[in-house]
């Protein structure tokens, strides 16, 4: 776990569990989300999207907290997994930025499979950049009617 950049205080791991905890309590009541987590490989919270009451956030966040790095950012592969639910209509990717595992980690593969992926569903992808400027989130989110954010 590497301490979020020009910083001695929280990992980016522990940024990104934040913004996500924060994120889901803003949702209201009924809203619809799902949690993919990635490192190396890729693993959904639930199986499809689910209602938000307060007892699947207090799951969720408990979800969330017993989360720890294992090494990797797949974000191709969690892309696609989240695009592949058929009522996504949004997605939120929070990371570092830098893919180094997965079917693809070259900027150009990634923008390209996901645009595929995003073909006919047009889902807004939002970016959070997590500790440093990242051009390959900055770009998914412009390429897909989302808005990009640095925190961290």
């Amino acid at each position: 776990q590497s301490q979020a950049v020009g910083s001695a205080g929280p990992t980016r791991l522990d940024v990104a569990k934040h913004e996500l905890s924060r994120a889901l309590k803003g949702l209201l009541s009924g809203d619809q989300f799902n949690v993919v987590f990635f490192s190396g490989g890729v693993n959904s919270w639930k199986p499809n999207l689910v209602s938000k009451t307060p007892m699947v956030l207090r799951s969720v966040l408990q979800h969330i907290g017993q989360q720890a790095a294992a090494g990797g950012t797949n974000i191709h592969d969690a892309l696609l997994e989240a695009l592949s639910d058929p009522d996504v209509d949004t997605v939120y990717l929070l990371s570092d930025g830098d893919p180094t595992a997965g079917a693809f980690t070259e900027a150009e593969e990634i923008l390209r499979s996901v645009r595929g992926a995003n073909a006919g569903k047009n889902a807004h992808i939002h970016c959070i950049s997590i500790g440093k400027e990242s051009g390959l989130m900055r770009e998914l989110a412009r390429q897909n009617r989302g808005q990009y954010k640095r925190v961290g």
